[in-house]
């Protein structure tokens, strides 16, 4: 325990590091603020909107929403009246999926009787029945749930801002570097290393230390985002089912808006610690800084153009860090893979590659921090000086 609150003061007493955070986090604000608005709709608009709305039991939202859309869609209505045709037609979606909701669920089941029999006479490839059978046996599970009318608008701005995630990560790299690689060009890991517990104690404390620092940077960053937008466009209901949230509707969890937000922030803080872990073994293992910021920069490339392959034969796209990062793509939407012919969830799949890969990466950088040798890391530093 002296070893983690040593680690950490170290980093929170550091000026470098509070200036960082403190940048990072006025600039997430002001991206936040003058990003452009989604569908021509300004959220002052839409909080009227939705203020009308409030005043209206809940089941009677979904009926005052098409009645007014309706109305006023057949209307020339003014430049000042398009943003609220354009909420309304929004609105107005959202209740036609809500309000075919169940019977999606019952054309699930229908497919699935269907591509039984087709499946007697055709025999080559397995996956497809498996698929469909399997397809409908998640989606039975969500019989009972009802979804409702919400403003989720804030909601989804919170959860879904891209820069965020650049933002943390940077951060996290700078606690790596700081940790790892910036100490032992200092020459202060030289001495570290003969101590007792300077090793392998050291280096746990330290990735735990790095692991608390993706919990307290994750929940600054998007706790601020989920502020900010829902003071912008409202808060959602958060004990409604995550169905109710738009384009959610092919969500198999069977959680409210609030449980997702939690399953939401837990994954962004294990798939963050991971992506650090990363950043330390680039630390270990090269001896220049360059090395390390072309191997973290190709770390974010890579994925990234994996993601946009399109190829969806490659099981590889579908367990690769961007879209694990993000989160919302592994959740939002349904989807199996064909693994020997058999489907397999992408949920399963991507979270234990997330946790094999956490505790490789975890063993890694423990056996490659205690094996470092005093004399090399000595012999390091002398000879930068000497060039120097």
């Amino acid at each position: 325990m002296k070893l983690l609150t040593s680690e950490w003061r170290k980093l929170w007493l550091s000026p470098s590091f509070l200036g960082l955070a403190a940048a990072l986090l006025f600039l997430n604000v002001i991206l936040l603020c003058t990003r452009g608005t989604d569908g021509d709709v300004s959220p002052e608009i839409w909080r009227e909107v939705w203020q009308k709305l409030s005043s209206f039991p809940e089941e009677e939202r979904a009926q005052r929403v098409q009645k007014q859309y309706e109305k006023m869609k057949e209307l020339s209505f003014t430049a000042d009246e398009y943003e609220r045709v354009q909420a309304l037609r929004k609105l107005n979606r959202q209740v036609t999926v809500l309000q075919s909701y169940e019977g999606w669920l019952e054309e699930i089941k229908e497919r699935s009787k269907r591509q039984e029999k087709i499946s007697i006479f055709q025999r080559e490839d397995p996956f497809s029945d498996r698929n469909a059978r399997k397809t409908a046996e998640d989606f039975a599970d969500l019989k009972g749930v009802s979804p409702v009318l919400i403003n989720s608008r804030g909601f989804l701005a919170g959860i879904s801002f891209a820069g965020t995630d650049g933002m943390v990560l940077g951060l996290l790299f700078y606690m790596a570097f700081f940790w790892f690689y910036r100490e032992k060009e200092q020459g202060l890991t030289a001495l570290l290393l003969p101590q007792a517990r300077g090793r392998t104690p050291l280096a746990a404390a330290r990735l735990l230390a790095l692991f608390l620092g993706s919990i307290c940077v994750n929940l600054s960053f998007w706790g601020e985002n989920l502020l900010l937008s829902c003071l912008q466009y409202g808060a959602p209901v958060w004990r409604s089912p995550i169905q109710s949230v738009e384009g959610y509707e092919n969500c198999v969890l069977q959680v409210t808006v609030g449980e997702y937000l939690m399953v939401f922030l837990a994954c962004k803080i294990l798939i963050s610690f991971l992506i650090a872990q990363i950043f330390v073994f680039f630390c270990l293992r090269f001896r220049r800084s360059a090395l390390i910021f072309l191997a973290a920069g190709l770390l974010m490339a890579l994925p990234l153009a994996l993601c946009q392959s399109g190829d969806g034969r490659f099981v590889f796209q579908y367990i690769n860090l961007i879209p694990l990062l993000q989160v919302n793509p592994v959740f939002q939407t349904y989807f199996n893979l064909n693994l020997f012919s058999w489907p397999v969830n992408r949920i399963p799949l991507s979270l234990g590659a997330v946790a094999v890969l956490t505790v490789l990466f975890l063993a890694a950088d423990l056996y490659g921090f205690g094996c470092q040798k005093p004399s090399s890391v000595n012999s390091k530093r002398k000879r930068r000086e000497k060039t120097l």
